[in-house]
């Protein structure tokens, strides 16, 4: 890949993109739902984890109005287990749904895998780039993702939308991302998965989009002119970085 003339920084979003975060959340999904059949006899793990998948994608879908005033991401899993175990019939002390809450957290983390290409790859990039994360998420959690993935030292800045009050699709969150590093738009290459939140709004924000397609995908519309696909980042960097070196 050659990237736009005066490219001078990379911006990552994290989850689906730099780490597979989808793996460790049905991970940890498995096991705080069989963490949960045991504290409540009679309730199916299996069914539990089918309610928590629906409330939870029903509640991110209303983010705005339902999970911001929540402010954290604790708050936001206890609501979520506490309205999944309602849907299952099923009720546990305040303080266990908490400890739902915490051990799914720990349990996401621990399950995050590195990928073992990255590191030397990331190395190789900040000869040439700044290099930054861009995340819808909660700061401190952002970060301990990136950590656990071998990442985080790589990372000039991390810029997440819980702690900024504003979340991709709206371009605001990468052109903050860039006022933070005090760059041009312009001069950013934004890598991410998802076409809405992260295509269509680093077009928007004036970045250049890089899209990380992990599987064949047909949801874009309208799409901003030659965007360049890989099936994940380290393909995209060993393509920028021959070009990095010329």
């Amino acid at each position: 890949m050659t990237p736009p003339p005066g490219t001078a920084v990379l911006v990552f979003d994290v989850d689906q993109t730099l780490i597979d975060t989808g793996a460790a959340w049905e991970h940890a999904l498995a096991i705080t739902c069989a963490r949960a059949a045991d504290a409540a006899p009679g309730l199916s793990a299996g069914d539990l984890g089918s309610a928590y998948r629906a409330v939870s994608g029903d509640l991110w879908s209303r983010y705005d109005d339902v999970l911001a005033p929540l402010a954290t991401v604790i708050a936001i899993r206890e609501h979520a287990w506490g309205q999944a175990l309602a849907a299952c019939g099923a009720a546990l002390p305040a303080s266990q749904v908490r400890l739902l809450a915490t051990a799914f957290g720990a349990a996401q983390l621990a399950a995050i895998r590195p990928d073992l290409r990255l590191p030397a790859l990331m190395a190789r990039a900040r000869e040439r780039y700044r290099v930054a994360a861009c995340s819808n998420g909660e700061g401190s959690l952002t970060r301990a993702k990136l950590r656990a993935a071998g990442l985080l030292r790589f990372m000039e800045a991390v810029t997440c939308g819980m702690d900024e009050g504003v979340r991709k699709p709206d371009p605001e969150l990468l052109r903050r991302c860039c006022q933070h590093l005090a760059v041009a738009p312009g001069t950013c290459l934004h890598i991410g998965d998802d076409w809405g939140n992260d295509i269509i709004a680093a077009s928007h924000a004036g970045l250049h989009p890089v899209w990380i397609c992990r599987a064949s995908r047909d949801d874009q519309s309208t799409p901003p002119p030659a965007v360049a696909r890989y099936p994940a980042v380290a393909g995209f960097l060993d393509a920028l970085l021959p070009a990095a070196r010329r």
